[in-house]
């Protein structure tokens, strides 16, 4: 029996070990740290720096370490932590920097960056809301805006130089460029990969020169980027040219450029197809005809099709209109252009009982943890909801959810306290969702200390 125990311990301590380390950045103090800085830089590679809701006035670096950097988007999949986890650089540099090597595992992911001002003072400056030089993160699912650079620098809302980085599924809007690339600036990096972004709202200064690129701008020597998927819209150079690109060397594809000034597209070395572009461009598979945005004004562009599904002309005429040959929209339909696919997906009135989805019970995350985890779950219709925790041998530890709820998808914290406010001891608990008092789903969880 004492071995059976041993054992049992041995591998439960291996089980904790393999886990690469989440720290908790929470400004209220109840995570590791207080500012996302000092997150990365107790971070090893591997690592998952884990930051709440909150403003935080700082300008961070990850310092060459190949890490996630993310807001509570990672873990509950909710977009409004997007909005509600915010890096101000307080105008002091770049916001983010990417200086030091990284690869695309250094990832930064679910916050508004906002407020950075790439300076004249600094050497390296460009970039007002994300800096990458020699280096090749991801960038993915943030909203970057109103950031600016000084008279000569480039790259509003981002710079990548020497970089292959990919910037994926963000809304780049309200920035300021100076010569090149209000939104986005590539220069002098091979195979950037800019999918499914909306950029808008950008603006590129001339100074004392011509400037280039309100939305995107791709140049200098060896540069290339591949540009899919993208709605490029209502972005200005205010004299000079490529009001939604200027590009040198690129591979544009399902985008959608409207409404910028003065142009949509200058450049040249640049293959464009299956795009709508406002007047037209000569390309296999690209129209010129108004994408029917449900609310541009308000940074609303999603594709309408009023009178669906009869194909009349309140359809949008991106739908359907991509490149055949690209993977399929998620509702198995050709790819639309733009950023936004419109989901031809019918749901019946009445739905049959196969065609519903079930309660469901996700893992928390982090697994293992050490101050906070978040625990989501989903329910089909109204019904009362308890989330309760439960120690290895069924006693309760804690109720996280009592009351009656809409259908829909939840999250709960648990502090790692129990139901009187203690603190629960490290090991092996059990979190159950109960629907009207009945037990539907039991998932496992782990707390170190």
């Amino acid at each position: 029996m004492k071995k059976l125990v041993l054992l049992s311990a041995f591998l439960f301590i291996f089980q904790i070990q393999v886990f690469p380390t989440i720290i908790i950045v929470d400004q209220s103090g109840g995570g590791n740290y207080v500012s996302i800085q000092e997150g990365i830089n107790n971070a090893d590679n591997g690592d998952t720096v884990l930051v709440y809701p909150g403003t935080y006035y700082e300008n961070i670096n990850y310092n060459g370490k190949n890490i996630t950097v993310a807001s509570l988007l990672l873990t509950t999949q909710d977009t409004i932590y997007i909005s509600q986890t915010i890096i101000n650089g307080n105008q002091n540099g770049s916001v983010v920097e990417f200086v030091s090597g990284e690869g695309l595992n250094s990832i930064i992911k679910g916050f508004t960056i906002t407020n950075g001002f790439a300076n004249l003072n600094d050497s390296t400056a460009s970039g007002g809301g994300i800096k990458c030089i020699n280096s090749s993160p991801t960038i993915e699912n943030n909203i970057i805006k109103e950031n600016a650079c000084d008279w000569y620098l480039y790259g509003g809302g981002i710079f990548c130089m020497n970089s292959n980085s990919y910037i994926l599924n963000n809304t780049i809007c309200d920035n300021e460029g100076a010569y090149c690339g209000g939104g986005i600036c590539i220069y002098d990096s091979s195979e950037v990969l800019i999918k499914g972004n909306v950029i808008f709202n950008n603006i590129t200064n001339s100074g004392y020169g011509v400037a280039a690129g309100g939305g995107i701008f791709v140049g200098g020597s060896m540069s290339y980027a591949v540009i899919e998927h993208n709605t490029i819209c209502n972005n200005i150079v205010d004299f000079g040219n490529g009001g939604g690109i200027c590009s040198y060397n690129a591979s544009i594809v399902n985008t959608t450029l409207w409404n910028n000034y003065p142009d949509e597209i200058s450049g040249e070395n640049t293959i464009i197809s299956y795009s709508d572009i406002q007047g037209g461009w000569p390309g296999t598979g690209n129209i010129d005809a108004d994408p029917l945005f449900a609310d541009p004004a308000n940074g609303n562009f999603n594709l309408t099709w009023e009178n669906f599904p009869v194909p009349d002309d309140t359809k949008s005429p991106c739908i359907d209109a991509g490149d055949p040959d690209s993977p399929l929209d998620p509702d198995n339909t050709i790819a639309d252009m733009g950023a936004f696919y419109f989901n031809q997906i019918v749901t019946s009135v009445e739905p049959s009982i196969e065609a519903k989805p079930n309660h469901k019970l996700f893992q928390n995350y982090p697994n293992p943890f050490s101050f906070k985890t978040t625990i989501s779950y989903y329910i089909q219709k109204e019904e009362n909801v308890n989330i309760v925790v439960f120690n290895s041998i069924g006693d309760e530890i804690r109720t996280l959810a009592d009351r009656k709820q809409i259908a829909g998808k939840y999250s709960v914290i648990w502090d790692g306290n129990d139901n009187s406010g203690k603190q629960a001891g490290s090991g092996i608990y059990f979190y159950q969702l109960l629907i009207n008092h009945k037990a539907v789903s039991t998932e496992r969880l782990i707390l170190t200390k």
